[in-house]
C-alpha cells in the first residue's frame, strides 16, 4: 500500500517537473526566435507600424502563414521555419512586431496564443464620477451659479483654461488645478470617483474639464471635450505614473499628446528584455531631459503598464510634465 502511494506521489512530481520542463524549453524557443528575427529585421525603413501574424502549424507538418503581406515577410518566414520542428502542432502562435517611429529599430515578440473563455473585456476605462458626468456637471454648474457675481471678474484666457482634476488609483480626488475657477467648486470637489483602468488595473489619471462661459450664463453648462457616445461619454484623459518627478505629476500615454508640455520624452518598451530603450527626447531642455529620462530608468515598469500579460507588444510610449500654469491670484 505504502508503496503504491510512494509510487504516485513521484508519478506526480516527475509529470509536475515534466510540464514545468517544457514551458520552460517553450518560453525559450519563442525567445530565440523572437531575437533572431530583431537581429535580422532591424535597420528597417518602416516607420510607426505594428504589424501582426498568425502562425499554426498543422497535423502534417506544414506550418502556415497569415497576417499583414504590406511587409517583406520571407525572413520571418525563414527564421520560424529554423525552428518549425519545436513548434507544437495545432498551436497558435501569434507574432506583434513593432517598426519603431524614430529609428530603425524593429521590434518582434512571438507567443502562444491563450484562449479566452467567454466574453473578456480588454476595455481601458476612464476616470468617471460614481454619480455619472451629468450629476457631475450640475453640480459645477450649482456652486459656479452660487459665485456667479464674482465669476465676472475671471478673464476669458482663464475659462478657456481646462481645469485639471486628478484622480489617484484608488478614486480619490487628489486636486483640481490650473484655473481660479476651481476656488469657487463646493459640492462637486466632494462626488467620489471610479479610478481609470488600464490594462485591467486601476491608475492614476489626469481629467480636463472645461466649462464653456456663455452656456454657464445663459443657465446651461457644457463639457469639453465630451462627445456622446452611448451611456458613456468619450472624453480626454492622461494616465499619471504613481511616483512624482520632483514634485511634479508626470503624464503617461501610449498616444503622442497634442501639446508636449515643459519636459517630453518617449521610450520603447521591449517585452523580450523587459527593459525601456531607445529614448528619444520631444521637448525640454536637453540636460533636464536627459536627467529626467535616467530617473525614469529607474523605476520599476511591470509588463502591465504596456501590455495585457497574455497578449504581449511593442510601441512608443510618451512621458512628460505639462507647463505648469500658476492660479492667478
Amino acid at each position: 500500500m505504502k508503496t503504491n502511494v510512494i509510487m504516485k506521489y513521484l508519478l506526480c512530481i516527475l509529470f509536475v517537473w515534466n510540464v514545468k520542463l517544457g514551458l520552460c524549453q517553450s518560453d525559450s524557443l519563442l525567445r530565440l526566435i523572437s531575437l533572431n528575427l530583431s537581429r535580422e529585421m532591424d535597420n528597417s525603413l518602416i516607420r510607426g507600424r505594428n504589424v501582426d501574424w498568425i502562425v499554426i502549424k498543422d497535423s502534417t507538418g506544414q506550418v502556415h502563414f497569415n497576417g499583414d503581406k504590406n511587409i517583406d515577410y520571407s525572413i520571418f518566414q525563414q527564421i520560424i521555419m529554423q525552428q518549425s520542428d519545436s513548434l507544437v502542432v495545432g498551436k497558435t502562435y501569434r507574432v506583434s512586431i513593432y517598426f519603431d517611429l524614430y529609428s530603425s529599430h524593429v521590434y518582434p515578440i512571438i507567443y502562444k496564443e491563450i484562449p479566452f473563455e467567454g466574453f473578456p473585456n480588454f476595455d481601458n476605462l476612464s476616470p468617471s464620477p460614481k454619480k455619472g458626468y451629468k450629476l457631475l456637471l450640475k453640480s459645477i454648474y450649482a456652486d459656479l451659479y452660487r459665485h456667479r457675481s464674482a465669476l465676472h471678474a475671471i478673464s476669458l484666457e482663464e475659462w478657456n483654461t481646462p481645469m485639471d482634476w486628478l484622480i489617484d488609483s484608488t478614486g480619490t480626488l487628489l486636486e483640481v488645478r490650473r484655473s481660479r475657477i476651481t476656488s469657487f467648486l463646493d459640492s462637486s470637489l466632494r462626488i467620489p470617483w471610479w479610478p481609470a483602468i488600464y490594462h485591467g488595473w486601476p491608475m492614476a489619471s489626469v481629467l480636463p474639464l472645461q466649462i464653456d462661459k456663455d452656456s454657464l450664463f445663459n443657465g446651461g453648462v457644457q463639457y469639453k471635450p465630451s462627445k456622446s457616445y452611448g451611456y458613456r461619454p468619450v472624453i480626454s484623459f492622461s494616465y499619471l505614473l504613481s511616483e512624482k518627478y520632483r514634485e511634479k505629476w508626470v503624464y503617461f500615454d501610449r498616444k503622442q499628446p497634442t501639446s508636449f508640455g515643459e519636459l517630453a520624452v518617449s521610450f520603447v518598451f521591449n517585452p523580450i528584455t523587459q527593459q525601456l530603450e531607445n529614448p528619444v527626447i520631444h521637448a525640454g531642455n536637453e540636460l533636464e531631459a536627459l536627467q529626467f529620462i535616467a530617473w525614469l530608468k529607474t523605476l520599476y515598469w511591470p509588463s502591465r503598464k504596456f501590455y495585457w500579460p497574455q497578449n504581449p507588444y511593442t510601441s512608443r510610449y510618451y512621458l512628460w510634465l505639462p507647463t505648469e500654469t500658476r492660479n492667478p491670484s
